[in-house]
């Protein structure tokens, strides 16, 4: 009977876990596309060196958060 309980305790453990990895998944995702997008703006708004620099930023940022 006290196995059981731990185990059902341990099992319990790991589901809230599980359940904030995949949050923290999806919210790295959306720091990666927010990222993305401040820098995108960035690029449209300022002199032609400084739009090079912010499409620079811009393009590793989202293949990073796009997972490939």
């Amino acid at each position: 009977c006290v196995l059981y309980l731990k185990l059902c305790a341990l099992a319990s453990c790991w589901r809230k876990e599980l359940l904030l990895v995949k949050y923290e998944m999806e919210w790295t995702v959306r720091y990666f596309k927010h990222n993305h997008d401040i820098w995108v703006d960035r690029s449209s708004d300022s002199s032609l060196k400084a739009t090079a620099y912010a499409r620079c930023k811009a393009a590793p940022v989202l293949a990073a958060g796009s997972g490939g």
